[in-house]
């Protein structure tokens, strides 16, 4: 009797300890009870319940398969089969259709489903993958060690951070009792996203948080450190426009605070692949030694290119010694590209200077305009990115001014882009339109022997050699245009190349609308307001420039002094 009443209390206890979900003592009671008799096909699908409520899927998985070889109740016997297929579906590491038959199924769907994914498994690990199959893959197979760290070191590899992230949260769900390992290893990587993209507040928000749960660790103290001296020197030079200059004096501080931090980024990441390492051996149970090592080159690369590259902008701006070759500068934040849209237009201001001067010697001037015209497009595609990525509304509080100067200094560049359209052919001839017949004749066969290739001296360079073909076949065309009556007319009514003036002319005056459209838009997007521009993207308008710009941006390198600064392009 004495036996009895021990195991009725010890199953009552099973009982209350399942309601307030102590899976623990409900367990301990089921074992106790066990021990006196054999428990009811009942209390062994409520103990695998709790078995596979604290991660223990081949303990649940042994109590699931005597309900369902014991049950007379059909509902309780689909209720395991059910569990199981869960259980084998997130642990597919277990390949449990290797173990069972299909008749432990609701159906052979079920049965096919979990042979499946241990095909897909194998292949997966063996790197036949997209990310997203990956991904998706992982979801499924929730509590299988192996994939969910074959994702995250993917991942990692090519800096998915935010990815990353998403997949660590998840796993926060799915591996309740690691959760603070897991909100650990979360950090790190939203940490990483932050510091890729320059979220420089998110940055310096998330590394406090961190550093004050671990205050022993100091990955997150070098990220703190970093992140608070880049987020207050970006926002000073955000400040810089064309036209609204940074006082040296306000840039020499920020200088020795930026210097200190230099090499920051080479102790930080020589230890992060330790801590990475640390927190995934202790989420999955695996060892450490197991765990592959991350190549954190590039991003190591990436942030201290984002401190390298401040100390030039700020020698540069303040005609420091730092002599910077903008194509080399890093575009990865903000206020990089932001920075180098600046030093472009610095380069623009020059091209029109050289544009201006070839127009005054009579010499061809297209290619500096149409080169200086996609550059134009380049520059405001950076200003776009770099309007569209910033991290709060107080950034680039000069962006619309510098798009106006923008706009200004295209216009520029179209007046001469339009003179190309429609030359001055008596100039180019060197006659007036009083000129005779013969007069043009005559200085027409002038010219083109002096500029003709066939007559250009023996020292003279291919370059010379491409500019007098240039201004031989100027010479030439408008040579064209005067010796024929009708086009003479059409000249000299001001039809020349009307079609084509009036295309350029709708070009350039989009182009300028839309830029102006674009910073308005973003300034609504970020108040949470909408706008209308007929089904049309103001944003897209810049990307074939920017293309243009990077193309052409490798071909040319030029030099120009800016407050006593040489700057090469």
């Amino acid at each position: 009797m004495l036996v009895i009443f021990l195991q009725v209390t010890a199953l009552e206890r099973a009982e209350q300890a399942m309601k307030s979900k102590n899976y623990p003592e409900a367990i301990k009671q089921f074992d106790i009870a066990e021990k006196s008799d054999k428990l009811s096909p009942t209390n062994l699908f409520f103990r695998g319940t709790a078995k596979a409520a604290l991660h223990q899927p081949k303990p649940a998985i042994s109590d699931f398969v005597k309900v369902i070889k014991q049950t007379q109740s059909q509902n309780l016997k689909i209720r395991s089969q059910e569990k199981l297929f869960e259980i084998c579906q997130s642990n597919c590491q277990l390949n449990c259709y290797k173990e069972f038959t299909s008749s432990m199924f609701q159906s052979n769907w079920h049965y096919s489903f979990l042979q499946q994914m241990t095909k897909d498994r194998k292949i997966l690990l063996q790197g036949g993958y997209s990310n997203d199959d990956l991904i998706n893959f992982a979801q499924k197979c929730s509590r299988d060690p192996e994939i969910q760290l074959k994702v995250i070191t993917v991942l990692l590899e090519q800096q998915q951070f935010a990815q990353c992230k998403d997949v660590t949260d998840r796993l926060k769900i799915v591996f309740q009792d690691k959760r603070q390992e897991c909100s650990q290893l979360s950090d790190i990587f939203e940490l990483l996203r932050d510091s890729s993209i320059g979220n420089y507040d998110n940055l310096e928000k998330v590394a406090i948080r961190a550093s004050r749960s671990q205050p022993d660790e100091s990955i997150y103290t070098n990220f703190y450190k970093i992140a608070k001296v880049l987020k207050e020197l970006s926002a000073e030079i955000e400040k810089f426009a064309p036209t609204q200059k940074l006082s040296a004096d306000t840039l020499s501080p920020l200088l020795k605070k930026v210097k200190k931090i230099q090499a920051y980024p080479q102790k930080l990441f020589t230890s992060l692949n330790t801590r990475i390492q640390f927190l995934t051996s202790k989420i999955f149970n695996i060892d450490e030694e197991l765990i592959p090592v991350l190549n954190f080159e590039n991003m190591q690369y990436k942030v201290q290119n984002q401190v390298d590259s401040l100390i030039d902008i700020i020698n540069l701006i303040s005609s420091g010694t730092s002599q910077i070759i903008v194509e080399d500068l890093p575009s990865d934040t903000p206020h990089q590209k932001y920075i180098k849209a600046i030093l472009y237009y610095f380069e623009l201001d020059i091209n029109l200077k050289s544009i201006v001067s070839a127009y005054q010697k009579k010499e061809d001037f297209g290619i500096l305009t149409g080169e200086a015209d996609k550059k134009i497009n380049f520059v405001y595609a950076l200003l776009r990115d770099a309007y569209k990525l910033k991290v709060n509304d107080n950034s680039f509080p000069h962006m619309q001014q510098f798009i106006t100067d923008l706009n200004k200094l295209s216009d520029s560049v179209f007046n001469y882009h339009m003179k190309t359209l429609n030359p001055d052919i008596y100039k180019i001839l060197n006659v007036s339109r009083q000129s005779s017949d013969s007069d043009i004749r005559k200085s027409y066969f002038k010219m083109a022997r002096k500029y003709h290739p066939d007559m250009v001296a023996k020292n003279t360079t291919e370059e010379e050699k491409k500019s007098l073909a240039r201004q031989f076949q100027r010479i030439a065309d408008a040579y064209d245009i005067i010796s024929d009556p009708k086009k003479r007319t059409i000249y000299n009514q001001g039809q020349h190349n009307a079609q084509e003036r009036q295309s350029a002319e709708q070009y350039h005056q989009q182009r300028k609308q839309l830029a102006q459209q674009m910073f308005y838009r973003q300034q609504q997007r970020s108040q949470g307001q909408g706008q209308d521009f007929g089904g049309f993207d103001p944003f897209q308008f810049f990307n074939g420039g920017q293309q243009q710009g990077q193309q052409q941006g490798g071909r040319q390198r030029v030099v120009f002094n800016y407050n006593g600064q040489n700057v090469y392009m």
